[in-house]
């Protein structure tokens, strides 16, 4: 199943990001609210891995906390 639509994403202060050598990482939460009202949290990081000034690889990875069996075609 597809996580909700979240319309008017805003990012909530407090995340963090770091470089140690030719990797890093930084954090990140989001909070929306769909068509219906609910209000939805989404938090995540990515992960990073550098060529010189340049990102390599970008992993990123998220949870979404709230009832992600709503979809907006619901």
């Amino acid at each position: 199943m597809s996580p909700p639509c979240v319309a008017g994403l805003e990012s909530r202060p407090g995340g963090v990001a770091f470089i140690a050598g030719d990797r890093g990482a930084s954090q990140w939460s989001y909070t929306g609210t769909d068509a219906d009202g609910r209000v939805h949290e989404v938090h995540g990081c990515d992960m990073f891995e550098f060529d010189g000034d340049r990102i390599r690889v970008k992993d990123a990875y998220r949870r979404v906390y709230g009832d992600i069996g709503h979809t907006a075609a619901d």
